[in-house]
């Protein structure tokens, strides 16, 4: 139990900035319905803990936005992981061998749709003692935005949240478009070597 704490505690913090609520943030200002949202976020894979039922693997962490009170204790939040890549999902189970081999035999690494991810966190959004979803990036891409800002000139400590990846180009950084279909999108990318000109 105390490795549960251990990661639950990881993911209060890696949840603190998380790419869902980046997206929607973008999302609502570009206006878009819901359906057109979960559409867009279906072909991005991310990976999560499961049990042997299909149900996620849920750490109670204190919840930050309830400070509480001596009379009053700090209520708990209940947060499910979904990692972006999936090494650092099977590195987790791993992990858990090691510190609980119990539970380690009970769950297992299962990609899901990150567009199935956004419409359960927005169909949970406001309802009290709903489950959260913490995003876990790779440290290898944190590492890589974190480079990609400090050769910008900006000098970040660190990277709050898990980090997207978009070509710019030109004296104005206009971002690069390519043509699908019939219609100029603009690609992001969840790892850097896949934004080959980032």
């Amino acid at each position: 139990m105390k490795s549960m704490s251990r990661w639950g505690a990881t993911l209060g913090i890696a949840g603190s900035a998380i790419i869902g609520s980046s997206l929607v943030g973008i999302m609502q200002v570009l206006a878009l319905p819901q359906e057109q949202i979960v559409k867009k976020l279906g072909a991005v894979p991310v990976f999560t803990i499961t049990d042997n039922k299909g149900a996620p693997l849920v750490a109670s962490v204190p919840n930050t936005q309830n400070q509480g009170s001596a009379s009053n204790p700090q209520k708990k939040m209940s947060v499910a992981g979904v990692f972006i890549n999936q090494r650092d999902a099977q590195a987790f189970v791993q992990k858990l061998e090691k510190e609980n081999p119990e539970l380690a035999k009970t769950v297992r690494v299962v990609p899901v749709s990150l567009g199935e991810v956004y419409k359960l966190d927005q169909a949970n959004q406001d309802k009290p003692n709903s489950l959260d979803v913490a995003y876990l990036p790779s440290q290898q891409q944190v590492d890589a935005a974190l480079n990609l800002l400090q050769q910008s000139g900006k000098k970040e400590a660190n990277f709050n949240g898990t980090p997207l990846f978009v070509a710019t180009a030109g004296k104005d950084k206009g971002y690069l478009t390519i043509k699908q279909a019939d219609q100029q999108v603009i690609p992001f990318f969840l790892t850097k070597k896949n934004c080959r000109v980032c």
